[in-house]
């Protein structure tokens, strides 16, 4: 479709993946008049439960993909983790895809993801080195500890993550991820961190909500306050920040987030330390109160 068609209410809008944020991107476009359909290979999805129809399969079935595209004009993505392949696919179809798929592969990767931002979008970020291998680990720069060992695709809610002090810590958690790429941060001391979430429309325009300030080690799923208690000038860096790399002619994004973070004290890392995940879906698939907006039916692929 067209870049600048409008979609009137009583069209069908795409949702790659059914969890929680589904559920409330369904639910929001019910109140004006859109209906959703959902492809997610989970049974009963928080998304699904709320939408007019669940296609029931893989992110990656082309028989499911085909379906979707003959639906809907326009598709958007629940998470980051859905294939950047299918939602090429659906590009191709000539569908109206936002985030667009060269956004969504950038974000899957916590190694390409900091070189955007750095290196095309201009924002600074943690020092940081790829960690691809045993040779990577042995040449790693001692400056970079203590700090971080992640694994660069598919860690979810803090999975993935370890605290390490020493090359031989890292080689230790590299071995346990399975051997993965992953990325090494070095620990900063902060004050606080916070978020800017900025929308960004065909035409190039931008918006961002006030920047919100995060609490993670208290928990991964708290509605952090609005608008942060901030030096009178870091919500203004925030928001050109996140703007900087929601506008980067390479990732031409309807949605984007951006974290900054302001030195001082420690905060900790994850607590956790797990081999590798698959794509953690624990609190997208965390079951809410039934609440349906439009009828919706379940339909397998082959």
């Amino acid at each position: 479709m067209n870049a600048n068609e409008v979609l009137m209410p009583g069209e069908t809008l795409g949702l790659m993946g059914g969890g929680q944020l589904g559920r409330m991107f369904a639910q929001a476009a019910a109140t004006m008049g859109y209906h959703v359909a959902v492809l997610e290979p989970g049974k009963a999805c928080p998304a699904g439960e709320v939408s007019r129809e669940q296609i029931e399969t893989k992110y990656d079935d082309v028989a499911g993909l085909a379906a979707l595209a003959g639906r809907v004009k326009a598709v958007t993505t629940e998470f980051e983790n859905v294939p950047a392949p299918s939602l090429v696919y659906l590009e191709k179809a000539g569908l109206r895809v936002c985030p667009p798929s060269a956004a969504v592969a950038v974000t899957q990767d916590r190694n390409v993801e900091k070189h955007f931002v750095s290196e095309v979008a201009g924002v600074p970020v943690a020092p940081h080195a790829a960690v691809r291998s045993e040779a990577d680990v042995d040449a790693l720069d001692a400056s970079l500890l203590p700090g971080i060992l992640k694994t660069a695709r598919l860690g979810y809610d803090g999975k993935g993550q370890a605290r390490v002090a020493t090359i031989e810590d890292v080689r230790k958690a590299f071995r346990d991820f399975g051997g993965v790429d992953c990325v090494l941060e070095k620990r900063l001391s902060l004050k606080l961190e916070v978020s800017v979430i900025v929308a960004r429309n065909s035409h190039g325009e931008t918006a961002t909500f006030p920047v919100s300030e995060n609490f993670p080690p208290a928990s991964t799923r708290i509605r952090p306050p609005a608008p942060a208690a901030m030096p009178p000038r870091s919500p203004r860096r925030s928001t050109t920040s996140a703007s900087s790399a929601s506008s980067s002619s390479s990732l031409k994004t309807a949605r984007s987030s951006s974290t900054s973070l302001l030195p001082v004290r420690t905060t900790p890392a994850t607590p956790r330390s797990t081999r590798a995940s698959r794509a953690s879906t624990n609190s997208r698939s965390a079951r809410w109160p039934a609440f349906r907006s439009a009828p919706r039916s379940n339909t397998p692929t082959p």
